[in-house]
C-alpha cells in the first residue's frame, strides 16, 4: 500500500504486535530482550513499545528493527521497517502534495525531504518549549467548562489544585497545543480527542512540558492510549520529562512521592506531598537526574498491580544502588493513590501526612545523629587519646638505622611512617635500605623485605657479604678476605678459598642466619602491588608478629611495583607517572593504618645524576615528594655547587657559584673516580641527606660506602654494625654485642 512518508511512519508504529508475531514472540507475555536477553522484555499496545525489565530499555518498532537486523543508519531503518509493514513510499506524482516534514521545492531540484530532515537534524537538543499562551487559554477553557471541571473533581481534584498546575482543556486537541512546533505533534487521527491538558511545571513557574487526557475512552486503541505525550521529533528534540520534577532539582529536606501517573501525583498533593510521576516517560531519566541531585528521601507509592510491582522492584534496586534512602507504600483502596483519594480524602491526606512527618522526623534524627558526629571530631574531643598516646608511646618501639649520625637527625632511628630512599644509579640504595634492615633485625625486630627486581638468594648473598668484611675487620684489622656477592654465590670460588676465607664466610653465614629469622624476603615477578603488602602484612600480624613489635616493611623499588587497582574502577589505567603516585599514597595509608614504618627505595632519572640531590629529584612522581613523611637522598661528597672566586674587569673579587658546565665537568670527574675507587674495594665518600623531615630537622651524615663488600660505615670512626657477634663457646650460639664494649 502506498503512503507518505509521515504516514507510513504512523502506520507502522501501529504495527508493532504484528511484527512481533511475525518474529515468532508472544504479545500477552514477557520473552526475550533483543538487547541484554534476558527474559524480561514485555509489550505494551497502550504506547505501542516494548519495555525490558532487567535493562530498563525500551523500544518501538523502528528500535526493534535497527536490534535485530543491525542497522544503525534512521533512513536505512526506516525503509526497512517500511518493507516489514508492507508499505511503499508515494511519490508527489501519486500524492499531489507534500507531506508536513517536506519543505518546498528547491529551486537546484535536490530532493526537498532530505533538505528538511537535515534542517530537523540540526535543531536537535536545540527547542525549548513555548506554550505559556496556549497553555493559559486551555486553562481559562477549562475554567468555563463545568462538565470539564467535572472530570478533575470527581477525581477528587480541587479547583485550588486545577488552578496550581494550570490545568486545561483544548476543544481542538493535542496538537492545538503545538501550532507553533509542527515536528512535535502527534500524526494519531483521533488526536482532537485529547482535550484534558495536565501541563508540566518548571522550577520557575513556566510550563516545560504537558501531557494530554482522552476524553472518549471507548477510542482507546492499540495506538491511542489515555494519555498522549509529546512527539519527540525525530531526531529527538524534546526528551519526555517526569511530572514535577522540579522537585528533585531544588535538593530540599523534604520528603518526595515516587508514583506512577499525573492523578495519583496530584492526589498527594492534594494531601500537602509533594510528588513526581513518571507517566510512561520510564525511570532511566529519574535515575538520571537522582545521580546529580540525590533526593532526601523517597516514598515509592506505585499500583498494586503487576506492572506496578515490577515497577516497584526496578524503583528498589535503583533506589539501594545510589545510596538513596527510600520506604516502599501502597493504596489502602484501590490500586493507586488517586483511587485511595476518591474512596477516603480524610484518611487519604491523614496517611501522607503521616508519611511526610515520619521522613521529617528522620531526617531531623539523622541529621542531629551528624551534627554530634561532626562536633565530636574537633581537638578538644581528642585531648584524652592523645594523652594516653604520648604515655603509650614510651613504650612503642622505634627502630634505629645502625647509622648515628642519621640516626640523631631523624630522632633515633625509624618510626611509623613513609621513608623514601632516593639516589642515582650503582650509588648503594639497595644495600643502604638492606643494611638497615638487616640492623633493625639485629636489634631483635621482623622486617618484611619487598624485593621486586633481585631473588631472594641475591639479596641473602649481599648481607652475608657485608658480614664477611665486618668480621674481617675485627679479626684481621683488614679486608683482605672478604668476599663480594659473586663471591659468595659462585660455588667454584669456593675450591681455591683458603681456610680463613671459607672459615670467614661460614662465620658470616652462621652470623647471618642468626638474625635473618626475623627477616621475610617476597621476591617480585612483576605481581606485587600495595595490594599484596597489604595482605602480607595481615599475614605477618596473624602468625608472627610480637604484641608492640610491628615489622618494618623495606619496598625495592617504588617505580616497579605493580600499578594500583581501583577496586571500584577495575578497568581503569593509569600513566606510569600516576600509578607510582597512586602506590605511594597507598603506602602512606598502609603506613598509617598499621602504625608501622615503610622504608620506600626510589630511583632518580638520569637528568639528575650530576646534580646534586634535592626535593627536585623526587618531582618525577610528585605523590613521593609530598607523601613521604621523610626524605632521604644519597650522593657522592663533593656533588654541591662550589663557591669560586671571580674578579670582574674592575680588578673586584667576589665568591660567587660555579658555573652549570664547570660543576657538570667536575662531578663527572668526581663520578669516574668513585667508580674506579669501587673496582679496588676502596672507600667511597657519600652523603645521606634528609630532604624532608615532616616531624623532625633535616641535615647530612658522611658514610663511606664499599660497593664491593655491600656495606656501609660512619666515616667518622667506627663501625656501622654497631652490633657484631661472638661466639659463647659454653652454650654454643651467636649473641650480639656492641662494638667495642
Amino acid at each position: 500500500m502506498q503512503m507518505t512518508r509521515d504516514e507510513a511512519k504512523d502506520y507502522c508504529r501501529g504495527q508493532l504486535a504484528s511484527f512481533l508475531q511475525a518474529q515468532g514472540k508472544p504479545i500477552n507475555k514477557k520473552f526475550e530482550c533483543y538487547k541484554c536477553g534476558h527474559k524480561a522484555m514485555l509489550y505494551y499496545a497502550e504506547k505501542q513499545q516494548v519495555h525490558c525489565f532487567h535493562c530498563d530499555t525500551f523500544f518501538d518498532i523502528f528500535d526493534l528493527v535497527g536490534e535485530i537486523y543491525g542497522i544503525s543508519d534512521r533512513k536505512a531503518v526506516f525503509d526497512r521497517a517500511y518493507q516489514e509493514c508492507g508499505v511503499e513510499i508515494a511519490s508527489k506524482t501519486d500524492t499531489g502534495r507534500q507531506t508536513e516534514r517536506q519543505a518546498p521545492a528547491a529551486d537546484n531540484g535536490k530532493d526537498s525531504t532530505k533538505t528538511a530532515e537535515r534542517g530537523a537534524d540540526k535543531m536537535a537538543n536545540e527547542i525549548t518549549l513555548d506554550v505559556e499562551k496556549q497553555i493559559q487559554a486551555a486553562h481559562e477553557a477549562l475554567l468555563s467548562n463545568a462538565e470539564a471541571i467535572k472530570h478533575f473533581t470527581d477525581r477528587g481534584i480541587s479547583l485550588e489544585t486545577i488552578k496550581r498546575y494550570k490545568i486545561g482543556y483544548s476543544e481542538q486537541g493535542h496538537n492545538a497545543l503545538l501550532k507553533d512546533y509542527p515536528q512535535l505533534q502527534t500524526k494519531s487521527k483521533i488526536q482532537d480527542l485529547y482535550r484534558y491538558v495536565l501541563p508540566y511545571i518548571d522550577s520557575k513557574g513556566k510550563v516545560s512540558y504537558f501531557t494530554t487526557e482522552i476524553t472518549d475512552r471507548d477510542k482507546i486503541d492499540g495506538y491511542n492510549g489515555k494519555y498522549r505525550l509529546i512527539n519527540k521529533g525525530d531526531p529527538v528534540i524534546l526528551p519526555a520529562q517526569l511530572f514535577n520534577e522540579r522537585y528533585l532539582y531544588e535538593n530540599s529536606k523534604e520528603p518526595v512521592f515516587i508514583c506512577e501517573g499525573v492523578f495519583d501525583a496530584l492526589s498527594i498533593e492534594e494531601a500537602g506531598g509533594r510528588a513526581i510521576a513518571l507517566n510512561g516517560v520510564g525511570q532511566s531519566r529519574l535515575f538520571k537526574i537522582c545521580d546529580e541531585h540525590r533526593p532526601a528521601y523517597v516514598y515509592l507509592f506505585v499500583d498494586t498491580d503487576d506492572a506496578g510491582q515490577q515497577a516497584a522492584e526496578r524503583l528498589k534496586k535503583g533506589m539501594s544502588e545510589r545510596g538513596i534512602t527510600y520506604s516502599y507504600i501502597t493504596s489502602k483502596a484501590g490500586k493507586d493513590a488517586n483511587d485511595y483519594l476518591i474512596a477516603d480524602r480524610g484518611a487519604f491526606i491523614e496517611k501522607i501526612q503521616g508519611f511526610i512527618t515520619a521522613a521529617k522526623n528522620r531526617l531531623e534524627q539523622e541529621e542531629e545523629e551528624a551534627r554530634q558526629a561532626y562536633l565530636r571530631t574537633s581537638a578538644g574531643n581528642y585531648i584524652d587519646d592523645f594523652i594516653q598516646s604520648i604515655q603509650a608511646s614510651t613504650k612503642e618501639p622505634y627502630y634505629p638505622t645502625g647509622f648515628n649520625g642519621l640516626d640523631e637527625i631523624i630522632d633515633g632511628g625509624l618510626r611509623a611512617g613513609l621513608y623514601t630512599v632516593g639516589a642515582i644509579s650503582s650509588l648503594g640504595k639497595t644495600t643502604f635500605a638492606l643494611q638497615i634492615a638487616d640492623y633493625v633485625a639485629k636489634c631483635g625486630y621482623d622486617v618484611l623485605y619487598f624485593s621486586l627486581e633481585m631473588a631472594r638468594r641475591e639479596i641473602m648473598a649481599k648481607s652475608i657479604s657485608r658480614e664477611t668484611m665486618a668480621i674481617d675487620e675485627i679479626q684481621n684489622k683488614s679486608h683482605d678476605n672478604a668476599k663480594s656477592t659473586f663471591g659468595i654465590l659462585t660455588g667454584t670460588r669456593y675450591a681455591k678459598y683458603n681456610d680463613t676465607e671459607k672459615d670467614l664466610i661460614a662465620q658470616a653465614q652462621a652470623v647471618y642466619g642468626e638474625y635473618a629469622k626475623h627477616i621475610y624476603i617476597y621476591e617480585g615477578v612483576g605481581d606485587i602491588g600495595v595490594s599484596q603488602i597489604r595482605t602480607a602484612i595481615e599475614q605477618h600480624r596473624q602468625f608472627a608478629d610480637e604484641k608492640g613489635k610491628r615489622p618494618l616493611v623495606v619496598i625495592d623499588y617504588l617505580q616497579i611495583l605493580s600499578p594500583y587497582t581501583d577496586e571500584e574502577h577495575p578497568n581503569r589505567t593509569y600513566t606510569d607517572k600516576q600509578a607510582v603516585d597512586k602506590n605511594v599514597l597507598e603506602l602512606k595509608r598502609i603506613s598509617r593504618d598499621y602504625d608501622l614504618p615503610i622504608l620506600g627505595i626510589s630511583s632518580f632519572n638520569r637528568e639528575n645524576y650530576t646534580e646534586p640531590v634535592n626535593m627536585t629529584a623526587f618531582k618525577e612522581s610528585g605523590a613521593i615528594e609530598y607523601s613521604a613523611d621523610v626524605l632521604i637522598g644519597i650522593q657522592y661528597k663533593g656533588m654541591d655547587y662550589k663557591s669560586v672566586t671571580k674578579t670582574d674587569k674592575a680588578g673586584i673579587s667576589r665568591e660567587v657559584r660555579e658555573s652549570d658546565l664547570d660543576h657538570k665537568a667536575r662531578v663527572s670527574a668526581l663520578i669516574k673516580d668513585n667508580i674506579e675507587k669501587a673496582k679496588k674495594g676502596e672507600a667511597q665518600l657519600l652523603e645521606v641527606k634528609v630532604l624532608k623531615n615532616r616531624n623532625g630537622s633535616k641535615g647530612t651524615a658522611l658514610l663511606d660506602f664499599y660497593p664491593m663488600f655491600n656495606r656501609f660505615t660512619e666515616a667518622t670512626g667506627g663501625t656501622s654494625d654497631a652490633l657484631y657477634f661472638v661466639k659463647d663457646e659454653e652454650v654454643q650460639k651467636v649473641v650480639f654485642k656492641p662494638a667495642g664494649k
